[in-house]
């Protein structure tokens, strides 16, 4: 086997692209139910497809999403604090990953034939069971229980086969003849003749963009059954500093050969229809950087006798396709000019015959942009709502008595009356007595200070006793003794 990194090219990068794309929708689904972000689910497909097409030196080797991971996945997460630390949930996968690549270096593979295939067999089915299963209340609609949770297998706990049968109480019209139409469509695919014409391009795909293109024109037209609700729909995160750029271009490459001094020269010219991916990458707003992939399918070819003038077609004599990696730049030096170069060398032979006739091409781009820059968006701040309960200013979040009107200063309570005489402390010169509102809280006074109160003691002003209605011992003989000594 050739161990040259990019020896197989030609075949690892078909099959890998169709890895990434047939596995693209499990990766996102896996993240999701993982309790990992869409995102990572996406780069994990990327990685797995077609990154390691070239790593792996198998030729029997198929890098996805394991649904079996889930739950090992989302437990691990839980136990390191959830998604606000999810970097050391990454950090743990590397020093898996490393873990990985050292078994393999010290020839440890064989402990995996240890462990019966009844067992590896039992798990992947019921795998499979349970994925079915889940995807079952989906395909109506069905994505989340009265409880707002993710619809899950048995939904209501009962493990009973009729709760599969739940979601058809109520049915998502839009959503349904959307999934029955991507089954539909994954079976005849592989059937139909354009699946020998594009044999890299998977059912699923196909299945992902027709159910695109039909909500899309829902939404156009306004129908009813168009899905517009968030839980039906995947949604990623917006890169600010990454994009996919994805082109259809059609060109003439050309090339003069002579392979003698005795013979004349001849011109092959030969038509193709190019199709590159490439990640872009944005430093800044005028500079961009494109790495990736190419795919070039040959449209027609000819040889030109430079000597006679004559054409002669030659398409038999080259290959009907040819794989490249490309890598360049834009510059864009106002917002509609964008100036651009590319390298694109092919990783497979062009000719049928001739060993290491590849493809070496730069191409340089001057195009421009039709519209104007889009104005700035300016988001109005998002104003909290505010409960005011008491409609007294003070938000319940911060008033201690939400329910009755107060003031800022008592923390939204009422003033207080500290001594229960129903007169408020702020307008009780006694806060700690209780008293009477006449006496502007204070109790009824005792002027002269005999222990009867003003209000019963007749001699208000001449301390007295209590059985003389508070004034003194009468003198009635007025001889200077008080009648009780008298």
């Amino acid at each position: 086997m050739n161990k040259r990194l990019f020896a197989n090219a030609g075949k690892d990068i078909p099959a890998g692209l169709v890895v990434f794309l047939v596995a693209l929708p499990l990766c996102i689904a896996i993240a999701v139910a993982s309790g990992a972000t869409p995102f990572s689910g996406l780069i994990a497909g990327i990685v797995g497809g077609l990154v390691v097409a070239f790593l792996s030196n198998s030729p029997l080797s198929v890098s996805g999403p394991a649904a079996g991971l889930a739950t090992l996945v989302s437990g691990a997460i839980i136990a390191l604090g959830g998604l606000p630390n999810y970097g050391l949930f990454l950090c743990a996968v590397v020093i898996a990953g490393i873990l990985q690549i050292l078994l393999g270096v010290l020839k440890l593979g064989g402990i995996a034939n240890y462990i019966p295939s009844s067992v590896i067999k039992g798990m992947l089915t019921s795998i499979g069971i349970l994925i079915i299963a889940k995807q079952l209340p989906h395909i109506f609609g069905k994505d989340k229980d009265a409880q707002g949770h993710v619809t899950d297998l048995f939904g209501l706990g009962n493990e009973d086969w009729h709760e599969l049968l739940v979601p058809l109480q109520k049915i998502e019209v839009g959503v349904t003849i959307i999934s029955f139409l991507a089954i539909i469509v994954m079976v005849l695919w592989d059937k139909s003749p354009l699946k020998k014409k594009l044999p890299y391009v998977p059912s699923a795909l196909i299945a992902v963009l027709l159910g695109i293109i039909i909500n899309q024109i829902w939404i156009g037209t306004g129908s009813k059954i168009k899905i517009v609700e968030t839980e039906h729909l995947v949604n990623l995160p917006v890169a600010k500093k990454l994009s996919f750029q994805i082109e259809a271009l059609y060109g003439v490459w050309a090339g003069t050969i002579k392979k003698g001094p005795s013979l004349a020269e001849t011109v092959q010219r030969t038509n193709y229809a190019s199709l590159p991916v490439m990640l872009k990458f944005h430093p800044s707003e005028k500079f961009k950087i494109l790495l990736g992939g190419e795919w070039d399918v040959m449209m027609g070819a000819e040889i030109e006798d430079k000597t006679t003038g004559e054409e002669t077609k030659n398409k038999d004599n080259l290959r009907g396709d040819d794989f490249g990696l490309t890598g360049g730049f834009e510059f864009w030096p106002a917002y509609n000019w964008v100036i651009g170069a590319r390298y694109i060398h092919g990783l497979t032979d062009v000719t049928k015959f001739d060993p290491q006739t590849r493809r070496q091409t730069v191409q340089v781009t001057l195009g421009y942009r039709f519209g104007k820059k889009a104005a700035p968006v300016v988001v109005a701040p998002v104003v909290p709502v505010v409960i005011d309960t008491d409609n007294d200013g003070i938000a319940d979040a911060a008033d201690k008595c939400p329910t009755v009107p107060g003031l800022a200063k008592y923390d939204g309570c009422p003033i207080p009356d500290t001594d229960k005489d129903g007169i408020n402390d702020e307008q009780d010169k006694c806060p700690t007595v209780a008293g009477l509102a006449k006496y502007n809280g204070c109790p009824i006074p005792d002027t002269d200070g005999d222990g009867i109160n003003d209000e019963e003691d007749k001699c208000p002003t001449v301390a007295g006793l209590a059985r003389y209605q508070g004034c003194p011992i009468p003198d009635t003989d007025g001889d200077g003794v008080n009648d009780e000594e008298d």
